[in-house]
């Protein structure tokens, strides 16, 4: 059978299929780029007939094509990291069919110029669908919104202290809330509804609460303008404190005796998370504010963003969020979860990896993690994001301040998430929902996140295996560390198909894809590509 140079009837026969709500043994057919048939094998159908070829799923998984919402593909001038090439092979070896890649690139995704550069430099060289993100740094201009939109951009990412000289984003009202208020919470216990008690007390006096409305009037301009234009708003929480003072407090508690991972969660600490979640709520409750003196209700429906708080890392979180949500009329956010919060804390790594696990935001306690994966079990996260980001060994090899956060994970999402399913956590139901539906429809992409007649064919064949060793050394990522355990991994990914085509074999050979996920403001829902 020849694989990727032409669209094929293929018939995969006598697999479990995994749906949202069941798993059951069945056919299915992709005929050409889609799904033709889905259910049980029926010898007289003539839908069977004149096939290019039948794989036998005989005590094998099909699953929908993974679905990624967060990774970064570096590229540019961080190539040395990782590269769209590498990082899309990684992700398609392993099933995951579509990422969608955060802008804090070098440079950064800014501009239209910057991000056709980039467009130009996918377009060339991915194994996967890739769709991407726009930023707030150097060259942003408030004017040219409309611009990035037409470009194709699933989202605006904001990290703590971006701004620009053309768009300046203000973050002193929340660096003067978190100085305020910081000593009333100890390290590893905050209660957001008393976080929220001690911000609403701050905003009660009149000038703080004029000064905040004044120094963020560019933060409701830009969430109004990204309303109007259906662009989601992506925030990694955190306060953007000077690097010399977390080195000071990070020092610090070394020196007493902390360990590295817990110095690092507490430099970075829950307690900032919230901060930047209050401080955005704060931003929205004063835009429906002003919507209602206007008394336009027709603008109402749309002066609030879509908001996605990204790889959100401790409960009090999740429960902050939903607490707001409900005083915004119920109005939906997105929570993304990510594998290493779930699946690691700062106490378990192992010691020869404490570098390698440094990630922001950083891992928390064991307690935290236990109590994210019950939230994740009942449903509280909207999807998972891996934050893939890879760096590489000698610079995560560096004293443990200096090193950069963050590591890779598309070589080992898709079978160590799975192999945690085999020994009991959630099903294989669920994370299809939180892997492959849920992330599609959040990004409203038709035809994709699940196996249904006539949505697309990306999907992989997933079988059970006796237990091996994923050895770093043998990622396509250029990243090759992780701080996982990875010597007991049960299943491994057989065959992979995009759009129809069989672009992954058991052998591992892996064939380029060539396409980019755009959205455009005349036809905000679906999925597009740039002409190839």
């Amino acid at each position: 059978m020849k694989i990727g140079d032409k669209k094929m009837k293929i018939l995969l026969s006598n697999g479990s299929i995994v749906l949202p709500d069941k798993i059951f043994r069945g056919e299915l057919l992709i005929e050409d780029s889609k799904i033709g048939y889905l259910g049980q094998k029926i010898e007289e159908n003539t839908i069977f007939e004149n096939l290019d070829a039948e794989i036998d799923c005989e005590s094998k998984y099909i699953f929908p094509g993974i679905i990624d919402p967060h990774v970064h593909l570096r590229d540019m001038k961080q190539k040395y990291k990782e590269t769209v090439e590498t990082g899309t092979k990684a992700a398609i070896n392993n099933g995951v069919t579509s990422v969608f890649t955060m802008s804090n690139t070098v440079p950064r995704l800014s501009t239209p110029e910057f991000i056709r550069n980039y467009q130009k430099k996918i377009e060339k060289n991915i194994y996967c669908n890739v769709g991407i993100y726009g930023n707030i740094s150097t060259g942003f201009n408030f004017n040219l919104m409309q611009d990035l939109k037409q470009l194709g951009i699933y989202g605006i990412k904001i990290y703590p202290g971006d701004t620009s000289s053309l768009f300046l984003l203000d973050w002193s009202p929340m660096l003067d809330i978190y100085r305020i208020l910081k000593g009333n919470f100890p390290d590893n216990n905050v209660d957001p509804k008393l976080v929220k008690i001690q911000f609403d007390e701050y905003f009660s006096v009149m000038i703080n609460k004029k000064n905040f409305e004044e120094k963020t009037s560019n933060w409701r301009k830009l969430f109004k303008r990204a309303a109007e234009l259906n662009i989601p708003i992506l925030l990694h929480t955190d306060v953007p404190i000077l690097k010399i003072d977390r080195e000071k407090e990070f020092n610090e508690r070394v020196e007493c005796g902390e360990n590295l991972l817990n110095a690092h969660s507490q430099i970075y600490s829950k307690y900032q998370e919230l901060v930047h979640i209050l401080f955005t709520f704060e931003i929205l409750k004063n835009i429906k504010n002003e919507n209602v003196a206007e008394s336009n209700k027709e603008k109402e429906l749309n002066v609030i963003p879509s908001m996605r708080f990204c790889h959100v890392s401790c409960p009090e979180s999740v429960e902050l969020i939903k607490l707001l949500s409900n005083e915004l009329n119920n109005q939906e956010f997105e929570i993304e979860v990510s594998p290493h919060h779930l699946f690691l804390n700062y106490s378990d790594v192992n010691p020869e990896k404490k570098t390698h696990a440094k990630v922001l935001p950083p891992l928390r306690s064991r307690e935290d993690m236990m109590h994210i994966q019950k939230l994740f079990l009942s449903g509280a996260f909207s999807f998972i994001g891996t934050d893939h980001a890879p760096h590489t060994t000698a610079e995560k090899n560096d004293t443990f301040f200096a090193a950069p956060a963050g590591f890779p994970s598309l070589d080992i999402y898709v079978p160590f998430f799975l192999t945690k399913i085999i020994d009991g956590f959630s099903s294989f139901q669920d994370f299809v929902k939180y892997a492959s539906l849920y992330p599609a429809k959040h990004l409203k992409m038709k035809r994709k996140g699940i196996l249904e007649e006539n949505y697309d064919a990306d999907l992989f064949v997933l079988k059970e295996v006796p237990p091996y060793q994923i050895e770093p050394k043998s990622f396509y990522s250029k990243s090759k560390l992780s701080p996982y355990n990875l010597d007991n991994i049960k299943v491994v990914v057989e065959q992979v198909f995009l759009d129809g085509k069989l672009v992954v074999t058991k052998d591992k050979k892996i064939l380029k894809a060539n396409k980019i996920l755009k959205k455009y403001l005349d036809k905000p829902i679906g999925k597009l590509f740039l002409p190839t």
